[in-house]
């Protein structure tokens, strides 16, 4: 009788421990690379000698009008495969995000030349540039850039801050999720939509003589 109950209960706890490990290799995913991309004729040559695997997979996402997963490298449907995913991984930014340094690393430069460029800016559907998961490790700055598009960084770590003083967008700006060491300035920014900072670790958000037509999200 003891014999049947020790393996029942050795059954139980096998069970549990595995369901547990899925679940935590599920939510905070191993580090996937990205693979090298075929040849896109709407990369400018500069930037196909500048630009990572990981740079120009994501712009393949984003001219599809999706929206780039870093941690598991899939291009997604906004608000619908997106958000399922999104919310299964809502905590792999916060926990050991220095695991993802290397492969969901995206540039600065990268945010700056597609939001800048009028040939990559025509390339932009309605959905904007939507990435869940980069890793940003030098400060972003976007700094006096007007854009028409709708910009998204959530569930992303940004290890020195993100400048975006003078910003205009007639969209809106969502870093939602995210894990930003520094600070967000958005001194006199302008932004028509929402400005969107929920569910994120913000060391210091700068909102001075700021104007957001919306909306301000937080929670």
């Amino acid at each position: 009788m003891l014999r049947r109950w020790l393996i029942a209960f050795a059954a139980v706890f096998s069970f549990h421990a595995t369901a547990v490990l899925a679940a935590d290799e599920f939510l905070f995913p191993e580090p996937v690379a990205c693979e090298a991309q075929p040849d896109d004729a709407s990369i400018k040559p500069d930037e196909k000698g500048r630009w990572t695997d990981c740079e120009k997979w994501a712009w393949s996402c984003i001219r599809q009008g999706l929206e780039a997963n870093l941690f598991t490298k899939q291009c997604l449907r906004p608000r619908s495969e997106a958000s399922k995913l999104r919310e299964k991984l809502r905590l792999a930014p916060f926990k050991a995000p220095h695991r993802y340094a290397d492969t969901n690393a995206i540039g600065a430069d990268f945010l700056l030349v597609i939001l800048a460029d009028p040939h990559y800016l025509a390339k932009i559907p309605p959905m904007g540039v939507r990435l869940f998961g980069a890793y940003f490790k030098d400060p972003i700055n976007l700094e006096n850039l007007t854009t028409s598009a709708n910009l998204v960084l959530d569930g992303s770590n940004m290890l020195a801050g993100i400048r975006l003083t003078n910003f205009k967008t007639e969209k809106n700006l969502a870093l939602d999720n995210s894990n930003i060491r520094g600070s967000v300035r958005l001194m006199r920014a302008r932004i028509d939509g929402s400005l969107f900072l929920e569910d994120g670790v913000y060391d210091q958000v700068d909102l001075n003589d700021s104007r957001i037509g919306a909306s301000v999200e937080t929670a």
